[in-house]
């Protein structure tokens, strides 16, 4: 079972992104969505700085801003 973006590492999230990048075997739609989301939280991290953050320690830093 895929783990949702938001689950992974930022290294997790940059392979398999990586991966989906050079399109072996072709890219579905599924393929693409997921593409999709796997850049929009790279890109989510990078604004934020949470690079080198887990993703528990994102969370509990979300919390702690409401």
């Amino acid at each position: 079972m895929l783990k949702l973006p938001e689950d992974m590492t930022f290294e997790e999230l940059l392979a398999e992104y990586n991966e989906l990048k050079l399109g072996f075997g072709g890219l579905r739609t599924k393929d693409i969505m997921r593409k999709h989301d796997l850049e929009d939280e790279i890109h989510y991290r990078e604004t934020e700085g949470y690079v080198d953050l887990t993703p528990a320690e994102i969370k509990e830093l979300e919390v702690d801003k409401d």
